[in-house]
């Protein structure tokens, strides 16, 4: 196994979700969590990894979620956005399996090869020379050579890569002609600082840029909203659309449902990597897009049906299966009593249950008009129950749970399954304050 750095976006909104991310793509092209390892650090000596980091936060943000969803009464030790790490060290089999991860991963930023990791130039220097002449002699001697160099919780001052090269200068020196546009190695010289105020230096980390997303295709972008010929109100934000289905592991093939269909924003997620899509909703006005569908402002003026098609067609994508009724009364035939072995049948359940402005086809702003979250509670555990007897083996349910900050753990009980395993949550803030 080799050791490879991901560098990763630091968006505000899903930050929370980058380690399920990352460890559900090296899942999904075949590395186990515990052969993955994932963690802050360059060494991996197999240990039991700790629960916190040296300031005593949390260092996954599931293990904190996971603690409320147990019932432990504890102090919120989640690390403050402002110092979040988002460099992370994984174990791959291969650079081809690393740069499979990368490229499907929506927060990824960098995919680096680390020669070396310390606090000073001089100890990354030293360690370079004693440990890393190999990596010299293959990626610099004779080489065409550039340096990209970025400062993470500090404005990045591109005047002092000119005295960072001279104090490397026993490595540089060696390599062949610089050229920026085409070179045959491309070099990262990253340092990070822990946060924006005190600016402390905490990690130079240096070696070889095996990609970077500014010179990749952001592929989910051709699905923006922006770019989308039909809306509705309560489509499924792109960019968190396709992390859902990462978290997912769908593949080609993969038998997806989103039991709460909507606008179908899931499903085009799901269809981009070829998998087999079904949906339903009790709203036929959303399937069909009468009153609520519409055409995208941002585009020229069109004539195109406003349901829930015309997406998939615009983006040569096959049409999911769709049904019409109510989840409480379901027509899945999984759900009819069978206890036939294997009767299960779908890979992954992908929901953003209505509990806002599409509450349902009579329902309207339900978390505002069911304070006691009596009707929310009715969709979570249906949508539960679904999985439960639907899912194969190994199959998961990914979906977005409301709460409120002063009831998360109340919020998360509704979790607790004989037949599920809760693998990660992750909070998305929507409003300010306490909400």
């Amino acid at each position: 196994m080799e050791r490879v750095l991901f560098w990763m976006c630091m968006n505000y909104e899903y930050n929370e979700l980058i380690e399920p991310e990352l460890e559900s793509l090296a899942e999904r092209f075949g590395i186990k969590p515990e052969e993955f390892r994932l963690s802050h650090h360059i060494e991996d000596d197999g240990a039991p990894p700790s629960p916190f980091d040296q300031d005593g936060y949390y260092v996954k943000f599931t293990d904190y979620y996971k603690a409320l969803l147990n019932g432990d009464d504890i102090d919120d030790k989640r690390v403050p956005k402002s110092q979040q790490n988002v460099f992370y060290y994984g174990n791959v089999p291969s650079m081809e399996v690393a740069i499979k991860i990368f490229e499907r991963c929506v927060q990824g930023k960098s995919l680096i090869r680390v020669w070396s990791e310390g606090q000073t130039y001089a100890d990354v220097l030293e360690d370079i020379k004693k440990n890393h002449e190999q990596d010299i002699v293959e990626k610099l001697v004779d080489k065409r050579w550039c340096v990209k160099f970025k400062c993470f919780n500090s404005k990045t001052e591109p005047s002092r890569l000119v005295s960072i090269l001279n104090e490397m200068s026993e490595v540089f020196d060696r390599a062949g002609d610089v050229d920026i546009k085409n070179p045959n190695t491309k070099i990262a010289i990253i340092e990070r600082y822990n946060d924006y105020t005190t600016k402390k230096l905490c990690n130079i980390y240096i070696g070889e840029c095996i990609r970077e997303k500014d010179d990749l295709d952001t592929w989910w972008d051709h699905y923006s909203l922006s770019k989308r010929p039909i809306l509705a109100p309560t489509t499924l934000e792109n960019m968190l659309a396709f992390i859902m289905i990462n978290l997912g592991m769908v593949t080609k093939g993969s038998v997806v449902l989103d039991p709460f269909v909507g606008s179908a924003g899931s499903l085009i997620s799901a269809s981009h990597f070829g998998a087999l899509c079904f949906g339903s909703d009790i709203d036929m006005r959303v399937l069909k897009g009468w009153s609520v569908g519409h055409h995208n402002r941002n585009l020229p003026p069109s004539d195109l049906p406003t349901h829930v098609f015309t997406n998939f067609k615009h983006y040569n994508l096959p049409f999911p299966e769709m049904l019409r009724f109510d989840n409480r009364h379901t027509v899945w035939k999984s759900l009819l009593g069978s206890e036939e072995v294997g009767s299960e049948w779908v890979d992954v359940i992908v929901a953003d249950p209505p509990y806002g402005i599409r509450a349902s086809a009579k329902n309207r702003k339900l978390l505002a008009e069911d304070p006691e979250g009596e009707v929310v509670n009715c969709l979570i555990n249906t949508l539960l129950d679904m999985s439960e007897t639907m899912l194969v083996p190994e199959g998961r349910l990914v979906f977005l749970l409301p709460t409120k900050n002063h009831s998360m753990q109340k919020s998360l009980q509704i979790l607790k399954r004989p037949k599920l395993e809760v693998k990660y949550i992750g909070l998305q803030q929507l409003t300010a304050g306490n909400k």
